[in-house]
């Protein structure tokens, strides 16, 4: 199951909004390695993008990542 790091993260200016930013390029086999890397990389993008700050982050599952179930037989 493939999961990403997706950072929220708030304009440190007024209007403040604040948004859900997937890192598309931060993939992690599961959820623990994903939570490992998240502090590092949250930190490198904050370092890259001044007018925001960082108040979060979550791992998500990669969408189409889910595996279906497999049907009863018959």
């Amino acid at each position: 199951m493939a999961v990403h790091l997706v950072l929220i993260a708030c304009l440190a200016a007024p209007p403040n909004t604040c948004q859900e930013i997937p890192l598309p390029e931060v993939i992690s086999e599961d959820v623990v390695s994903c939570v490992g890397k998240a502090k590092v990389k949250s930190e490198e993008w904050q370092s890259q993008h001044k007018d925001y700050l960082v108040i979060a982050t979550k791992c998500a599952k990669e969408e189409g990542s889910a595996t279906t179930p497999p049907s009863p037989s018959e």
